[in-house]
């Protein structure tokens, strides 16, 4: 069975982590951080105590290598078969159906219309 695993880049994020967190652990297989500030500075926000009160795994790094480099290691904190990175301020909405469709009709086909 293929799993699925979440990881945010953060930094003195305390404010948006605890929605972040509720939504990524309902969705995933797992959740880590890779923690990123300048200069390898530590977050002063409390986002690290908010991180290890929900057990969830930190990865420590620099941002000043860049953000390519920082995402890169940001996925392969993750034992994962497929990784989602995320900001956290992002989170997961059960979505409704699109489209309801009532009666015999069919769905049409919108991708063979010409517009």
């Amino acid at each position: 069975m293929k799993t699925i695993g979440i990881v945010a880049n953060i930094f003195n994020e305390i404010h948006a982590l605890p929605g972040w967190i509720e939504s990524a652990v309902s969705f995933a297989d797992h959740v880590s951080v890779y923690h990123a500030g300048p200069g390898g500075a530590y977050s002063t926000d409390g986002t690290i105590e908010l991180l290890e009160k929900w057990r969830i795994p930190i990865t420590f790094g620099n941002i000043d290598y860049g953000f390519g480099v920082v995402r890169t290691n940001a996925v392969r904190c993750s034992p994962c078969d497929f990784v989602m990175v995320m900001d956290a301020d992002d989170r997961f909405y059960p979505v409704l159906p699109m489209l309801t469709c009532e009666g015999e009709s069919p769905v049409p086909d919108v991708a063979d219309q010409v517009l």
